[in-house]
């Protein structure tokens, strides 16, 4: 079985190798959380003689990482990251040498100066050493220098694994989480997403070449979350789009915070959300939560006879519709396919929508609101033109 290992990055192959060098160190640990090395928000202690001195550093410690392998310099890899010893430990325990090129190594870096110039240097030398496919991977705001925008890149991270680690398991992969490096405020979120997400979490000590290993735990959503959600469905659809509720809500804090009069959903919000949101929305066609998506009098009778799972899906596309008209018709989903139909009217209609494309391929069609035309009426579901 092929493993998907999702690997968070720190900056332990920077500040190993600045130890040697005097006064430089400091210096690192200082520009952390700089979005880039030409940043106005530098600190006000570190100079351009600095940020040159930083950059020259990164150029050797690449230099140097090339010249290295796993055949001939593998002890002193161990040292030069914890990310490598962790990789290191997973390849001799899993015995890869047997699935070179089908592992997937998923790299997820900060949104700074020092992620991007380590996923960049990382990941080419990972696929070459480590004989498998990589990906490197950030999310706006991933760093530590603004709560709020990092509180909303934790949100996209759940967002993605919903996303994409289902399709990697009905592949066939092992869903492995190696939160051996990485920053710990990005480490103990992850912890918390292993737990519905990995078949299996690893780590390995300083003082030990030993994974620790943790299997997958039997953990359910709370009932009580699931409930506040479906009682205030409609402020949870939209928060998870970015929109704000429409009308005036009291949600727990734990899953969503207030900055300023906006609300966003918390890291856990969204864990709970995308957990309850399948079984929620397979139960049945929720009302609209956009006052700008209207369900003519047919709607409703076009659904109530299909598949739980395709109701699913038509509750999805109210969304990326929602997302669409909230948008003054800027952002269209592109699984959506919102298009005017061609030629005559179809029973009054002159839109049509995907509501799912695969299979038995069925469509949406309605009608803008001949009195508000910012408002779309959704008259049926029906067969693909």
């Amino acid at each position: 079985m092929p493993n998907f290992i999702l690997t968070p990055i720190g900056t332990s192959l920077l500040t190993n190798a600045a130890r040697a060098v005097d006064g430089l160190l400091p210096k690192i640990n200082k520009c952390s959380n700089m979005k880039s090395f030409d940043d106005v928000e530098r600190p006000s202690d570190i100079n351009e003689n600095d940020i040159d001195a930083i950059t020259k550093h990164i150029k050797e410690v690449e230099r140097i990482l090339n010249d290295r392998t796993l055949l001939n310099n593998l002890d002193q890899l161990k040292k030069d990251s914890a990310e490598f010893r962790s990789l290191i430990a997973l390849k001799r325990r899993s015995r890869w040498e047997s699935q070179d090129g089908q592992n997937f190594i998923q790299l997820i870096h900060t949104d700074t100066w020092f992620g991007k110039e380590l996923s960049r240097i990382l990941k080419p030398w990972i696929t070459r050493e480590f004989k498998c496919n990589s990906d490197a991977l950030s999310f706006s705001g991933l760093r530590t220098s603004n709560i709020e925008t990092f509180q909303e890149s934790l949100s996209n991270i759940v967002k993605w694994c919903s996303e994409a680690l289902p399709g990697y398991k009905e592949s066939g992969y092992r869903i492995i989480f190696n939160l051996t490096g990485g920053f710990k405020s990005i480490q103990g979120f992850l912890q918390t997403l292993a737990m519905f997400y990995a078949d299996e979490t690893v780590y390995i000590f300083e003082t030990s070449d030993e994974l620790l290993s943790l299997p997958k735990l039997p953990i359910d959503i709370d009932k009580e979350a699931r409930q506040i959600i479906e009682n205030n469905l409609a402020a949870f659809r939209r928060l998870s789009k970015e929109l704000q509720p429409e009308s005036a809500v009291t949600l727990p804090e734990t899953l969503v915070q207030e900055f300023e009069g906006h609300f966003i959903l918390t890291a856990w919000g969204s864990i709970v959300w995308e957990k309850a949101k399948s079984k929620i929305y397979q139960r049945q066609v929720w009302p609209s939560p956009c006052k700008k998506v209207r369900y003519g009098n047919g709607f409703e009778a076009s659904v109530n006879s299909i598949p739980d799972l395709r109701k699913a899906m038509i509750n999805e596309r109210i969304d990326d519709l929602m997302v669409y008209l909230e948008s003054d018709r800027r952002n269209c989903p592109k699984r959506l396919d919102f298009k005017q139909l061609k030629g005559k009217p179809v029973n009054g209609c002159t839109y049509e929508m995907d509501a799912w494309a695969d299979g038995d391929a069925k469509r949406l069609f309605g009608r803008f609101d001949e009195s508000d035309r910012s408002v779309f009426i959704i008259e049926k579901l029906g067969e693909h033109l």
